[in-house]
């Protein structure tokens, strides 16, 4: 075979894919340019989707490294019968998976970005919550223990800056308010990944952080995980009436500490401080 005739075959070959790829890619970049003109259907398509209502002020689409996107500024998240807002952001942003468009074809969320939202979870009960008062989490029969990580969504969730009111936690703290609010969550084909940070309200002083990691491909008893998390001039006596009935005896003083663990499902296998 001549150099010439090869070079023939190999542009045929990464020729075709790499033609492909560059069709979808401007049918996606068509579609975008005329989102705006169709922000009744988007709106449509969120609450067929979730179930609630999403108001938004305007739709702007771009076309970004990791593929296009739509970014909605003022955005609302609305209660199911569309009379009242139950979250608040100042923008956000859904990009479209563009490998998982040219593998399956399938135009699916592969980031979620949400710019400083104002969020309330109300305490319901021990182990029940309700996040922006309709969405109900936990409960006294939950049980994580067959969840699997093909349960969750795939791709990247962000949220930046938001502002998370804490209700009815107990008698003693009936309301708290965590400022600057930053949670990534990815879940890839064997891994899950989380970084949480917050400004804690004064009572409760300084500022947390925390890094964790999932993996594996069962449930969640058979995943392996680890955790760093990270809490900065906390105050022993706010956490006393945070947590009263598991840190009885700190009622002064402060403190600064990290704590590494590890393990298997519910079983702990190390942990340091």
């Amino acid at each position: 075979m001549t150099i010439r005739k090869l070079g023939k075959v190999l542009a045929f070959c990464f020729g075709g894919p790499l033609f492909l790829v560059l069709l979808a890619m401007l049918g996606v970049k068509l579609a975008l340019d005329r989102a705006p003109q169709y922000q009744a259907e988007i709106k449509e398509w969120l609450h067929a989707q979730t179930g609630f209502h999403v108001s938004f002020a305007h739709v702007s689409p771009a076309f970004r490294w990791y593929g296009p996107e739509l970014y909605f500024n003022r955005l609302e998240l609305r209660s199911k019968d569309d009379q009242r807002v139950l979250a608040r952001a100042a923008g956000g942003r859904v990009a479209a998976d563009i490998w998982q468009l040219i593998r399956s074809g399938k135009l699916l969320a592969g980031r979620i970005e949400v710019d400083s939202p104002i969020i309330s979870v109300v305490r319901l009960g021990p182990s029940r919550f309700a996040v922006a008062s309709e969405i109900q989490l936990g409960g006294e029969d939950s049980s994580l223990g067959s969840l699997h990580l093909s349960d969750l969504p795939a791709g990247k969730l962000i949220i930046r800056h938001a502002v998370l009111s804490l209700e009815n936690w107990n008698a003693q703290l009936p309301q708290l308010t965590l400022q600057d609010v930053n949670i990534v969550v990815h879940r890839g084909a064997r891994e899950l990944a989380l970084t949480f940070s917050a400004q804690l309200p004064a009572v409760l002083g300084g500022s947390v952080s925390l890094e964790g990691h999932a993996h594996g491909s069962g449930d969640a008893q058979s995943l392996a995980w680890d955790v760093l998390a990270k809490a900065r001039a906390i105050s022993f006596p706010g956490w006393h009436k945070f947590l009263p009935d598991y840190l009885a005896n700190l009622d002064s003083g402060s403190g600064t500490f990290d704590i590494a663990a590890r393990g298997q499902g519910a079983t702990l296998a190390r942990a340091d401080a």
